[in-house]
């Protein structure tokens, strides 16, 4: 009889359902930032459909940016707090916030204004080859060990 290999076997292949989930929460997120005509493309135009869909995937990709760096930087005020961070707690967070946007807001734009400088660097060390895909024992590569 053959039994199902544990997480931390060698052998482990994790399955398509974790990138697929990964796609359904974008989706999600994305049809949120859409809310315009509730989800649905009014023109039969093929052009203007597939510019209404790139318009809302990239506006998306902005917020999912923005939350990303949002959160990088309060990680790094907690490591100088003296707050611990782990690989684990980060896997926990998603950069799929919908509660801090107001999307029915009055927005200004301020071409004077400067943004703060992204800081790509994480506040801990991962392990070795875990951005590069190559496997490592305890470690599924999407930042969660196993």
């Amino acid at each position: 009889m053959l039994e199902p290999l544990a997480y931390d076997s060698p052998g482990f292949i994790p399955s398509p359902q974790e990138a697929q989930n990964k796609n359904e929460a974008f989706n999600r997120f994305a049809k949120w930032v859409g809310f315009g005509s509730g989800g649905v493309l009014t023109t039969n135009n093929r052009e203007e459909q597939l510019k209404l869909i790139k318009y809302n995937h990239l506006v998306s990709n902005c917020l999912i940016f923005y939350t990303t760096s949002v959160i990088t930087r309060i990680l790094h005020e907690l490591v100088q707090e003296g707050y611990p961070v782990t690989p684990e707690a980060v896997a926990a967070l998603s950069t799929y916030l919908p509660w801090y946007i107001d999307r029915f807001g009055r927005y200004e734009v301020n071409a004077q204004r400067q943004p703060p400088p992204v800081v790509y660097d994480l506040p801990f060390e991962l392990p070795p080859g875990a951005l590069t895909g190559e496997e490592q024992t305890g470690w599924s590569g999407n930042g969660t060990t196993l």
